[in-house]
């Protein structure tokens, strides 16, 4: 049974599916504590009914054309189908879970995808789980889907902001707080037990800027936020970056103090084609973000130190990632092939025959990184490991029984 919240309310109830509904382990008691668990004798992170592992218990959610949604545990190899959704359109994951969202039916279906961390102090406990769907989460248009923290938060058309808590998830619980702003083509994130929200003029289709919310939707002082023609956001170790027409919004949190900073462009050294950042895109937990600009190369943000760096191709791209690693931006040029940019410098490090072929289902193609590896779906829409510190070299090729349009990275 999927659980159906609307997001048209401003404060939603919660509705999970419950034990008569067929519970799975994945959807058990939250995490305790390192003592705490039936007998004192479990880890930390304890679950009932999952299983503890020696290293991360990565996870890959494909969705197809159709919106089949499949799991693939990349160690084993095994496929799990979870459902199909027609109309999904966008996936977004956080450690453990994945967020389709699907404008046709109005609706975010939330996917536990049975892979998550646990940190705890100075190392982390890793589990496994049967992927299960979670359930359902209504509003007019579902746009941008972000995570931050232990939690998420979807922006809908209608400018209704929806967050939900990864520790009512884990239990199999939705139970959503929500409230209204105008209406545009903006983004919510959840940040520091607030919200940072894009604001509109209204009538404006994109963004000017972005506001601290409380989660009673009542705007809180943030100073220095504007930020014209807001598009793409990423949340990194720093803080959650924004980008505008003339660079990017950087929001940050110093012993409880929010305050944000604007990061213009370099004004020289930069050709006439390099546009503007339109999305960013990173390994989760750095402080690096890339994007394509225009048709020049790839954009580099570090926001530790806010420094921009242009990285020169020879010909055109259709997505860029930072590595994280302070050495090198990952990058799928419009032929299918990909390229290692190295940071400094800019310089060409590697490149590969193409790999990706058009696809007119797919507004980019999708690329995952993680620390070790990247994952990026190829013409036969499956799934290619690649070392990207061997020279991209291809180390596996996953299949994930379905012609796969949207791919999601878990577990870590």
């Amino acid at each position: 049974m999927i659980c159906t919240v609307s997001a048209a309310a401003l404060l939603l109830t919660a509705c999970g599916t419950g034990p008569e509904a067929g519970t799975s382990p994945a959807e058990s008691a939250a995490a305790e504590t390192a003592s705490g668990g039936p007998g004192g004798t479990e880890p930390h992170g304890y679950v009932p009914g999952a299983e503890e592992a020696a290293e991360p218990q990565a996870r890959l959610t494909a969705v197809g054309p159709g919106g089949e949604v499949t799991v693939t545990d990349p160690v084993s190899g095994t496929v799990t189908a979870v459902g199909t959704f027609p109309g999904t359109a966008s996936a977004a994951g956080s450690d453990r879970f994945v967020f389709l969202g699907n404008p046709r039916q109005d609706a975010v279906v939330i996917v536990d995808s049975g892979g998550w961390t646990v940190p705890h102090g100075d190392h982390k406990h890793y589990y496994s789980a049967p992927p299960s769907v979670v359930g359902t989460i209504t509003g007019e248009n579902p746009g941008a889907v972000v995570t931050n923290g232990g939690s998420t938060a979807v922006f809908f058309g209608d400018g209704t902001v929806t967050a939900v808590d990864h520790a009512d998830l884990a239990e199999g619980t939705i139970a959503p707080t929500s409230f209204k702003v105008g209406a545009h083509r903006g983004a919510a994130m959840p940040f520091e037990g607030s919200y940072l929200v894009s604001r509109a003029e209204p009538g404006a289709e994109l963004a000017s800027g972005v506001g601290l919310y409380g989660a009673d939707g009542k705007e809180l002082p943030l100073s220095g936020a504007d930020c014209a023609e807001l598009e793409g956001y990423a949340v990194t170790r720093t803080g959650v970056v924004f980008g505008c027409a003339d660079g990017a919004l950087l929001v940050t949190s110093d012993a409880g103090r929010i305050t944000a900073a604007h990061l213009p462009y370099p004004t020289t050294g930069v050709p006439a084609d390099a546009g503007r950042a339109h999305s960013f895109d990173a390994r989760p937990g750095s402080t690096e973000v890339a994007a394509v600009a225009g048709t020049a190369g790839a954009w580099h943000l570090d926001t530790a130190t806010g420094t921009w760096r242009l990285l020169a191709t020879d010909e055109p791209l259709a997505a860029a990632a930072a590595a994280g690693d302070g050495a090198r931006v990952l990058a799928l040029a419009n032929s299918g092939s990909m390229l290692s940019l190295l940071v400094a410098g800019g310089a060409l490090e590697a490149s590969t025959a193409p790999l990706t072929g058009p696809s007119a289902d797919t507004s980019a193609p999708a690329l995952e990184i993680n620390p070790e590896r990247a994952y990026v779906l190829n013409e036969a829409a499956a799934v290619l490991e690649i070392d990207y510190a061997d020279g991209l070299r291809t180390a596996r090729e996953l299949d994930t029984d379905v012609s796969a349009r949207l791919l999601v990275e878990t577990g870590r």
